[in-house]
């Protein structure tokens, strides 16, 4: 009876666990593949780094550049973050440089098997400026939450040609935390496997991508209600297959180890912080700034984590301030 009782059971859990493995590929998600033809704006640019897709935008002045800015966007942004800003410094006489990047926006989803470190990709936005001939102009770096890590080692890798650095609402990692803990090792297995890789990506279909989450993961950040084509900007990008496991697998792929010498800083660094920022409050510019405190701050009030979409006049103007001192 017990062998009967376990060959049963073992029929069992293998019946279950191949259903397991083969019923996330039979569900419809809708998710559309991105199509190299594609052009998300009028002024999209595409370039392939080693088989990597990296989507960008340039906007170029009328006249002869007065400098060049580099956006980066933070966590699960996009060229979008960017929307109420990039014209206006183009307007304003400035070569404005907006890039996705990958595995964000419109750049690279289908493939994940390279660093996702804030190092590496200073690198990527590098190769773009590189490609676009530009490398030895002088650069303005502006990088949002996330992105202003990645913004910090474009500044300290090209110190020569950026001038100066802005941090949004994030600041960069003054230590090196490359080491993995033995979960996100673990993990880092797990997400490789596809059929585990196809229940992220059903997950995330049917529960959080759609305008009723981006709408409260927009509210959190803005510290308001934001309008419907925001949250449909933002939405946008994950509308295309393998966004969340390109995402999941992002944070859980092996980064090189990298270390930070604040001396080597040539740039003139500005902070500018929402003082109602509950993603990342105002005490971790407060903290930045002990650091390194030739930094300068400047705070926006009663705006949450997106200033430069929610105060946008305001931040737009402290910008040029500083730009056009020179």
């Amino acid at each position: 009876m017990l062998i009967k009782f376990l060959k049963y059971t073992a029929i069992s859990l293998i019946s279950i666990l191949l259903i397991a493995m083969v019923l996330p590929y039979l569900i419809p998600l809708g998710q559309k593949k991105f199509s190299p033809e594609e052009k998300p704006f009028f002024n999209s640019k595409f370039l392939d780094v080693e088989g990597i897709r990296l989507h960008y935008r340039t906007f170029i002045p009328a006249s002869e550049p007065k400098a060049y800015i580099l956006l980066i966007h933070g966590f699960s942004g996009s060229t979008f973050s960017w929307r109420k800003n990039d014209q206006i410094f183009c307007d304003s006489g400035y070569y404005v440089l907006s890039v996705d990047l990958p595995s964000f926006g419109f750049s690279e989803k289908e493939k994940n098997n390279f660093d996702h470190g804030a190092a590496a990709q200073a690198d990527k936005c590098a190769r773009i400026i590189k490609k676009e001939g530009l490398i030895n102009k002088n650069w303005i770096a502006m990088g949002h939450s996330m992105g202003a890590n990645t913004a910090w080692h474009f500044a300290l890798q090209y110190n020569k040609s950026c001038s100066k650095l802005f941090l949004v609402d994030g600041a960069a990692a003054l230590r090196s935390n490359t080491k993995r803990s033995p979960w996100v090792v673990f993990w880092s297995y797990v997400a490789s496997f596809p059929p585990f890789q196809a229940w992220i990506e059903c997950i995330a279909v049917y529960q959080f991508f759609n305008e009723k989450k981006f709408t409260e993961l927009l509210s959190s950040a803005y510290g308001e209600k934001p309008n419907i084509s925001s949250v449909r900007g933002y939405l946008r990008p994950f509308l295309y297959r393998k966004s969340a496991q390109s995402i999941i697998q992002g944070f859980l792929y092996p980064q090189e180890e990298y270390n930070i010498n604040l001396n080597q800083m040539r740039s003139d660094v500005y902070m500018i912080w929402g003082t109602e920022d509950r993603w990342v409050p105002l005490e971790a510019a407060q903290k930045f700034i002990k650091s390194y405190p030739l930094a300068r701050l400047y705070q926006i009030q009663g705006t949450g984590h997106c200033p430069m979409e929610t105060k946008a006049r305001e931040f737009n103007q402290i910008i040029l301030e500083q730009l056009n001192k020179e």
